[in-house]
């Protein structure tokens, strides 16, 4: 008796055991997955936030000369204007002087819809501008020097020779989508809003205007190349 009891006892202590180890096993395969899961949407959400940071330079500002205006008194300001492509390639080089020491870069804006952006779509995933005039202080901005033709598609969007109708319908109807919601939203188009930025500038200085994926223009100092220097800093007559 003593010796069935035994047995018995040692049979449900077996099967205890085992159903203990099948529980642990798919526990831990469930707490595995959990994990991974979570390690997914981690990753997932990390490329999103990088996306939303992303920058790109879209024109680098040199000033290379100020000096006093015969007629007024006032100063004028030689500018270098560089923009730069999508593959970051440098445009030619154009020359302008505007009347003060505070210069307007007065732009066109087109900001997408957040979830073109938090996947990086190709033609949606990152905001996209036109540059229209730049203009000092003691200008009106319809006497700035025009950058971009307006209506037209920025030389830097041209990616090839035959550039998409999306593109050419973006900046052909600029001004609907600004004041046409429906029309913004059929093709994804979050804000498009005309934007000036400007900055107090020095002879010698070195400034770069860079987009953000979901944001506008930024216009921000960098340091000049050393073999450069010397030519920026020659034209003050101040």
């Amino acid at each position: 008796m003593l010796r069935w009891i035994g047995r018995t006892a040692l049979s449900l202590l077996g099967g205890a055991v085992l159903v203990g180890v099948a529980l642990w096993a798919v526990n831990d395969a469930e707490q595995v997955a959990r994990i991974r899961r979570l390690e997914f949407e981690k990753s997932e959400l990390q490329k999103v936030v990088g996306r939303l940071k992303t920058e790109r330079r879209v024109a680098k500002l040199y000033v290379s000369a100020q000096s006093k205006d015969t007629t007024d008194g006032g100063l004028r300001t030689r500018l270098d204007f560089i923009e730069f492509d999508r593959a970051n390639k440098a445009l030619p080089t154009r020359t302008f002087e505007v009347h003060g020491d505070t210069v307007y870069l007065d732009a066109l804006v087109i900001r997408f819809s957040d979830e073109f952006v938090e996947r990086g779509d190709a033609l949606k995933g990152h905001s996209i501008h036109l540059f229209r005039r730049i203009f000092g202080e003691h200008q009106r901005p319809v006497d700035g020097a025009p950058l971009d033709p307006p209506g037209q598609i920025p030389a830097v969007y041209r990616a090839d020779d035959q550039p998409s109708d999306f593109e050419r319908q973006l900046w052909r109807q600029f001004w609907d989508f600004a004041s046409d919601p429906d029309l913004a939203a059929e093709k994804g188009v979050r804000v498009a809003q005309g934007e000036a930025v400007y900055q107090r500038v020095r002879p010698g200085q070195a400034w770069e205007l860079v987009t953000r994926a979901d944001a506008g223009l930024e216009f921000r100092p960098v340091p000049v190349d050393p073999m450069l220097q010397p030519h920026l800093s020659s034209g003050s007559d101040q």
